[in-house]
Parts: structure tokens; C-alpha cells; sequence
């Protein structure tokens, strides 16, 4: 709970009012009912567009909303795009402009106003965003982009910022204008912090991986790279630069002008802090060129590159021409001319610089060779140590072997000592009882067993003593069908199976470590054969061996004319049986224990080698062989649906389950769960048809199948879906003449949603009050039972013509106590809290409660759960 991980209480409850209101870590505030506080600052931002999928997330809250425009963003708030989305936002008193790509993430760090400045910062953690800021009217204004690795201060500007998702490389381009751009490192030893920064010129950009990535950030400024520009921004941002060309221009106009005037009067210019150096009017000139040049180039890329498709370029370009009056600086891609990389390059500088990049690039490639040398010498260890594992497992091995052995020895003398001894009370027992039928042949099915003598079973395997190091241990043995087949460990029979005559009946036994002298024996009718000795059995299981699967069927080569092919077989409960063709896993469902898992594979026509393996904790079995399965299936059979997703057994806390499948797109795919249909959806052939199926709490085994013309497929197995949505219910639990009592309740909070407090506020109109008391009494059997241990307060505020009630609860840790107090946990429903709720004595009608927020967080003060959706209930006098 934040601070209150080691907060602790006295036990007097008079100290209850006073934890929950101050100590309860997330402190809520109504918004529903409260009056709205004077903001400290009128500055604020627009969303000018909004396109596809664009969100907000408020300062400080959790909860996402749908953005729209003209809506108000103010400090703190965050701006999150999906793919092939933008958004444009504009600072409302400064008209600086912003778009921002597709899967962005932007947040409005700073919007304040103090004196005469004003401060716009932005922050930019993902995608890439076009920036135009106006001049700066005030000196003391400021606007300022942040991102992971540098801070860039704008002055009357447009450049472009990206963060290249794979590589995490930030690039800021600028067009017009001038930034000053910064790193700050920690210099670790001392505590102190060192800045590094340098100044960006019209044309020039800056590529940076980490904040510590050079000392000198000059050495990481060079001429824009125009493909790798236009290959990191979107479509959108590149658009919103074309769109600016009239600006861009003259503000370059100007920047050259300048430049110019300063040339004529000293006889070079000054470029300050900046890698670009123009020592004289030649130098200029091939400047000047390039900016002349430079949207012109960007449009020619992205049109290469497929950013932009050639009519909406034209159109694009059209609208920006509109906007320029003069004829010469109308963009005509066919006369643009390609970039002078020399322009503004100082020759001595760059030899300085390359060489620096030489030495960077030298390091990081040592510090790579360094740690794959790190990375080997591990490794050569690692095969060392199982080099001498495996001697030490051998020198086990042949003691065991030994030990085995003469365990054996002792074992088969005891045995034929004992085994005499039984063979001679039969036969006495045989000599005095007359057969009604002739006795079956040792596993044979031909003829009925007698009524007095019962056959015993015939070993097949294993013949000999067996190290087993799975801890399945296979025995095979024939019978009478008629009779049951018992394998014991001394006296405690440990499987039983039918026999079935001249087949094999095949034991899998689940063993733990140990060495095993075992028997079988037959059984008819309450009557036992005499035993029959299994050689001896050493179980050797490694710690982390799991189990393979057990084929069930099919048992035998298999032609499949469907191209549904069903599987069947049985795994521990807690496993996931994943099968194979090649490395490629075709499905997943969870293991049952002993009954069967049953896969019904959607396969095309070829031959299939299919293995099957159990996976348990990302650890594997070893591979089960199916027999080869060949499917030929006739050209009027309705092909199956493809299974995208799930593909593992998985757990649903929302009730809103996505299952993704494929089929052509001339069917109807349908979604079953048992016999009746539960969701019909088009098949749209690659493209995947995407369902989503509102459950009830419940296990689900669904299948999918397709149909066309009224002749369907078979059906796929779609794996096990549990479901368990996490809510909090309100209910009406009884009512008298004037009152109304409503019940709390909490449903499945399990281990990845446990918590250690909660608050829910509740609104009502003036007809409705509570007159309960503030600090609860313990209730037996509700979430928070236990009065050493927690605190429960109900609290009403009146407002106007409503009421509001706040109900608050924690666990605590008592002073006199050094016993830990845990999360909670909720499996299925459990009540809350009754809330009695008065009439007032001129009350007519319906009137509605509403659980309008609920909050709930766990020990360390994370949020596990907010429930902002409104729920309403009717009670009636």
C-alpha cells in the first residue's frame, strides 16, 4: 500500500475514522457530486483532427477516453494513437501545432503561464510527431519537446521528431528555425550531472540511441538523411511538413537574409553553437539550394517509398502551392534537385568528427566481442560442469546397476521359495474340486474360465530389470476378456485393467523414486490367479521431467477423407498437450488427468508424421508418435475454419472472449459451445474473422465449424476457456416498510487481481438516506471479516438534491502484533457490506441508486481494479 506496507494500528476502534480517511493509500476524491476546482492556470490544448483510433488519458487518472474534436486537453493529460491514426493539437493561446502519428504516445508535460512567459513542453515516448511553433512573442516564453534521449528548445520552428520502434534511435529533423538540443547524464561517481548540447540549423538532424551515447553532440548532427526520415514518420507527419512549405520558406527566407547581411558586414557568418559553418556567399548559396530543395525531396521519397500514393501527393501539393505566392517557390517535382551533402560541412571538422565516430563505433563494437567473449567462457563452464554431472550420473548408475542386481538375486530366491510354496496348496486345492468347463489357454479369450481356478495373466514386458526415468512406467500383460488385471507393490494394488484376450493390455504406471519388485494377478468373479512376478523396477526421475502424454487413438495408420482429424489423449490436469507437425505446434488443450483430451485437427490434404509432447511451466516432455494420418478430402467437402487464436487453454476475467478464425470467404462460420450455435460470422479467406462472445462465468470447451449451402464442416476444438469476470455487484437483499437494504458484493478477485483495500461511492436522490453508523462492526463472512485486522466506514455527503455515500475498507497491521496481514483473494462472490437505506416519509415512487466508482487496490498501493461505469439499481417504497 505504498506507505503502508509497514503501517501499523493499536487495536482500540476508536482510531478507525482516522485510518480510513488519512491512511487509505489512494485517498479518492469524488467527482460525481463535488463542485469543480478553479483551475491554476487557463492555458490548455485543442484536438483540431482526430483519425482512427485516438485516446486520452486524463493527469493522474487511469482510465482511457475516446478522443474528439474540440476537445480540451490541459498539463498532465496523455495522448495515445493507434495504428494507421493521427491526431492534430493545437496550444490554444499560441496557436503552436502538433500532429502526431500513428502509434504515438504523447504527454502535455508543462502548460503554464508565470509573468510574462508562457511554458508549452510536450514529452514523446513512441511514434513520431511534426512540431509548428509560431515565434515567440515574450523572451522568457518557452516551448520545449522532450524524448528518451535528449530535450530539444524550439525557437520559432518546424521539425520533426521520430523514435524509430525497433531500434529505439530518436531523430529530430529541423526545417525552419533553430533548436537548442540537450542531454543530461549522471556522472555517477559524484552524484552531479553533466549536459551536453548543441544547435540545430534549417536542414540539419539529430540521431541519438542514448543520452550517454557521445560527449560532443556535435559529432552526431549531419544533413538530413531524407530516406530515413521519411521511412520512420507517417504519412501524416509528412503531409502536415508538405502542407507548411509557405512557412518554411520564409522563414528560411529570412534565416538566409541574415546570414547574407552578416557575410557583407564581417565577412562570414556567424552560426554560433552549430556543426553548419558558412564562411563566405558560395557557401551560402549551396545552403540556400538546399533548403530550396528540401520538401521537395522529402515528397520525392516518401512517394518511393509508398508513404503517399501519387493522387493524394498531387492533391497535397496542390493545396500547398495555393498557399505560396510566389511562382518560383511552387513545388514542381520535376525540377527539384537532389541535396549537396557539402553544403555547410566544415572539411576539417568532419575529419575530426569522423574519426571520433570511428573510435565510438570501435568501443561499442569491443564492448560487443566483450561480452560474447563473457557469453562463452559461461557457456565452456556450464558444459564443463555437465561433463562432470553426466560421470557422476554414470558412477550412480552402474552402483544402482550393482545394488539392483543383487536385490534381484535375493528377490527371485524369495519368490521361488514362496512361489513353490503356493503351487503346492493349489494343486492340493485343484485335486478336490471337479471343473464344470475346461480351464482357458494362459491369455487366451476361447474358452470360459473355470469356477475355480483363475488363470493368472502372462507377462509380455518387460522381461528384464528396467531403469525408469520418467516416472511412467509401461507394463503389458494378457488375460482372459473376462477377467480384471491387478498389478500390486507388496500388498496395494496399484492399477487395474480389463483383459482382453489375446491383445495386450498395457499398464502406464505413474511412479515415484524408488526401486519396485512388483506382481500381477487375474481376478473373476471375487477369485485370484496366483501371482506373477514383473521384474524389478528402479524409478529414477529427474527434478524436472514432465511426463509425456498418452496416446489414446488413433492406434494405427489412418486415411481421413474430412480433413478433420481427431486425436485423443490423456495428461496430468496442470499440463497443456501441444501437438506437432515438424517443429510447428498445430494445437494446444489442457490435460483432464485420466479422462481424454480430445483434438479435432482442421488439416489439408497430405500425409502428417504428428507428434504429440505434455508442457508444464515452459518445460517440455519428450515427443509421443501419432501414427501417420494421410487426409484426402473429396472436392465437395466444406472445409473447416483455421484456429488463429486462442491457441492455449486460457482464463477469462472480462466475459468478453475474442476467438480469431479463418475461412473462405464463401462461408459461414459458427462458433458452438456443445449443440447450440453461439455466434455466426462471414469467413473473409486470409483475412480473419474476429468474434467476440459475451460468457457467463463457466468453463467453456467450444468448437467452430464452416458452412456453405447448408452442408457443414467438421468441427475444430477451440481450447478450454475458463471464465471468471472480476465484478462488483449491487443488489437489493430485503425491505420493509420504510427501508431498503442493498448488498455490496465482490466476484472473483483472484491471485492476479489480490488486494488490501477498497473504496465505492454510491449516489442517490434526498428521498433515499443512510442513518447507519460511521465506523463499522465487524461482520462474520464478509470480504473484510476479521476486527483485529481491518477497518469498514460508510459515510454519506449531502449535496444539493443528492447524497453520495462513500464506503471505505482496508486491512491493517496491528502495533502489538508482528503477524503479516496478506492480499485478499475473492473465488467466486462474496458479500461486501449491507447498506440499510431510510425513506423519507414523502417518497413516492421508483428511485434509482447508482454505484457510480469503485477503486481497489492492493498492498503495495497498485490499482487492481477501477470500475467507472455507473450501475444502477430501482428500489420502491
Amino acid at each position: 500500500m505504498g506507505h503502508s506496507k509497514r503501517m501499523r494500528m493499536g487495536e482500540k476502534k476508536s482510531f478507525l475514522s482516522l485510518f480510513v480517511a488519512f491512511c487509505m493509500v489512494f485517498s479518492l476524491l469524488s467527482t460525481a457530486l463535488a463542485k469543480p476546482a478553479e483551475a491554476k492556470s487557463t492555458r490548455a490544448a485543442i484536438i483540431v483532427a482526430a483519425n482512427g483510433t485516438v485516446s486520452v488519458k486524463k493527469a493522474g487518472g487511469s482510465k482511457s477516453y475516446t478522443a474528439y474534436k474540440d476537445m480540451s486537453l490541459n498539463e498532465g493529460d496523455v495522448i495515445i494513437t493507434g495504428a494507421s491514426s493521427s491526431a492534430v493539437l493545437k496550444i490554444a493561446d499560441h496557436e503552436d501545432e502538433i500532429t502526431i502519428s500513428e502509434n504515438a504516445e504523447i504527454s502535455i508535460a508543462e502548460l503554464s503561464e508565470q509573468g510574462a512567459g508562457k511554458t508549452s513542453k510536450i514529452k514523446s515516448w513512441a511514434g513520431s510527431l511534426w512540431v509548428k511553433v509560431k515565434s515567440l512573442v515574450s523572451s522568457e516564453d518557452e516551448f520545449e519537446v522532450e524524448t528518451p534521449t535528449a530535450v530539444m528548445g524550439v525557437r520559432g520552428t518546424q521539425l520533426g521528431v521520430s523514435i524509430n520502434p525497433e531500434t529505439g534511435i530518436m531523430t529530430v529533423f529541423l526545417a525552419a528555425g533553430k533548436i537548442d538540443a540537450s542531454t543530461t547524464t549522471n556522472n555517477g561517481q559524484d552524484g552531479t550531472q553533466q549536459t551536453t548540447n548543441t544547435i540545430l540549423l534549417p536542414s540539419q538532424q539529430l540521431n541519438l540511441d542514448s543520452r550517454d551515447e557521445v560527449k560532443d553532440l556535435d559529432f552526431k548532427v549531419d544533413i538530413i538523411d531524407i530516406n530515413t526520415f521519411v521511412q520512420t514518420a507517417s504519412p501524416e507527419v509528412i503531409k502536415a511538413l508538405i502542407l507548411n512549405k509557405s512557412l518554411i520558406d520564409q522563414e528560411n527566407q529570412q534565416f538566409i537574409a541574415a546570414k547574407k547581411k552578416e557575410i557583407e558586414e564581417n565577412g562570414n557568418s556567424n552560426t554560433g553553437e552549430s556543426s553548419l559553418t558558412i564562411k563566405d556567399t558560395a557557401e551560402l548559396d549551396k545552403v540556400a539550394k538546399n533548403l530550396d530543395n528540401l520538401i521537395g525531396n522529402i515528397a520525392l521519397a516518401a512517394l518511393a517509398q509508398n508513404k503517399i500514393t501519387p493522387d493524394a501527393m498531387k492533391a497535397i501539393i496542390s493545396d500547398a502551392n495555393n498557399q505560396i505566392n510566389d511562382a518560383t517557390k511552387k513545388l514542381d517535382l520535376d525540377k527539384v534537385a537532389p541535396l549537396d551533402k557539402t553544403a555547410g560541412v566544415d572539411s576539417e571538422k568532419e575529419k575530426l568528427k569522423k574519426a571520433e565516430l570511428e573510435k565510438l563505433n570501435a568501443k561499442k563494437q569491443a564492448e560487443l566481442e566483450a561480452r560474447l567473449k563473457l557469453e562463452k567462457e559461461k557457456l565452456e563452464k556450464l558444459k564443463a560442469i555437465l561433463e562432470s554431472m553426466e560421470k557422476e550420473k554414470k558412477r550412480i548408475e552402474e552402483e544402482n546397476k550393482k545394488a539392483i542386481e543383487e536385490a534381484k538375486q535375493k528377490a527371485e530366491a524369495e519368490y521361488t521359495s514362496k512361489q513353490a510354496e503356493k503351487e503346492n496348496s493349489s494343486s492340493n486345492e485343484t485335486t478336490t474340486t471337479t471343473p464344470s468347463s475346461p480351464s482357458p489357454s494362459p491369455g487366451g479369450s476361447s474358452s470360459r474360465p473355470s469356477n475355480t481356478v483363475v488363470q493368472p495373466p502372462v507377462l509380455i514386458s518387460p522381461t528384464a530389470v528396467t531403469t525408469n526415468t520418467t516416472g511412467s512406467v509401461e507394463v503389458k500383460l494378457t488375460a482372459a476378456a473376462n477377467y480384471n488385471i491387478q498389478i500390486l507393490n507388496g500388498e496395494t494394488i496399484v492399477s487395474t485393467l480389463g483383459g482382453k484376450g489375446d491383445a495386450q493390455t498395457i499398464f502406464a504406471l505413474p511412479l515415484p523414486n524408488g526401486v519396485y519388485n512388483l506382481t500381477a494377478r487375474a481376478e473373476f468373479g471375487g477369485r485370484y490367479s496366483t501371482l506373477v512376478a514383473i521384474p524389478t523396477v528402479t524409478v529414477q526421475i529427474a527434478d524436472n521431467i514432465v511426463q509425456p502424454p498418452a496416446l489414446v487413438s488413433p492406434t494405427a495408420v489412418t486415411t481421413n477423407t474430412t480433413g478433420s482429424v481427431e486425436v485423443k489423449l490423456t495428461a496430468a490436469a496442470n499440463y497443456n498437450i501441444q501437438i506437432l507437425n515438424g517443429e510447428t505446434i498445430v494445437s494446444t488443450l489442457g490435460g483432464k488427468g485420466d479422462a481424454q483430451t480430445i483434438f479435432a485437427l482442421p488439416l489439408p490434404n497430405g500425409v502428417y508424421n504428428l507428434t504429440a509432447r505434455a508442457e508444464f511451466g515452459g518445460r517440455y516432455s519428450t515427443l509421443v508418435a501419432i501414427p501417420t494420418v494421410t487426409v484426402q478430402i473429396a472436392d465437395n467437402i466444406v472445409q473447416p475454419p483455421a484456429l488463429v487464436s486462442p491457441t492455449a487453454v486460457t482464463t477469462n476475467t472480462t466475459g468478453n472472449v475474442e476467438v480469431k478464425l479463418t475461412a473462405a470467404a464463401n462461408s459461414n462460420i459458427q462458433i458452438l459451445n456443445g449443440e447450440t450455435i453461439v455466434s455466426t460470422l462471414v469467413g473473409k479467406g486470409d483475412a480473419p474473422s474476429v468474434f467476440t462472445l459475451t460468457l457467463p462465468d463457466g468453463v467453456y470447451n467450444l468448437t467452430a465449424r464452416a458452412e456453405i449451402g447448408g452442408r457443414l464442416s467438421a468441427s475444430i476444438t477451440i481450447p478450454t476457456i475458463t471464465v471468471q469476470i472480476t465484478d462488483i455487484t449491487l443488489t437489493q437483499v430485503s425491505k420493509d416498510a420504510n427501508t431498503v437494504t442493498l448488498q455490496l458484493s465482490m466476484k472473483n478477485f483472484l491471485s492476479d487481481k489480490e488486494f488490501y483495500a477498497i473504496q465505492a461511492h454510491l449516489v442517490y436522490n434526498n428521498t433515499l438516506s443512510y442513518k447507519g453508523p460511521i465506523e463499522l462492526e465487524d461482520v462474520p463472512n464478509t470480504v473484510f471479516d476479521g476486527a483485529d485486522k481491518s477497518a469498514e466506514t460508510l459515510k454519506q455527503h449531502n449535496v444539493s438534491t443528492q447524497s453520495e455515500l462513500v464506503y471505505a475498507a482496508s486491512q491493517f497491521e496491528a502495533t502489538n502484533s508482528t503477524a503479516e496481514v496478506k492480499n485478499i483473494t475473492v473465488v467466486g462472490t462474496k458479500a461486501l457490506v449491507s447498506i440499510p437505506l431510510t425513506f423519507s416519509p414523502n417518497a413516492t415512487g421508483p428511485t434509482n441508486v447508482d454505484l457510480i466508482y469503485v477503486k481497489v487496490v492492493n498492498k503495495n498501493g497498485a490499482t487492481v481494479a477501477e470500475f467507472t461505469t455507473p450501475k444502477s439499481i430501482t428500489v420502491t417504497k
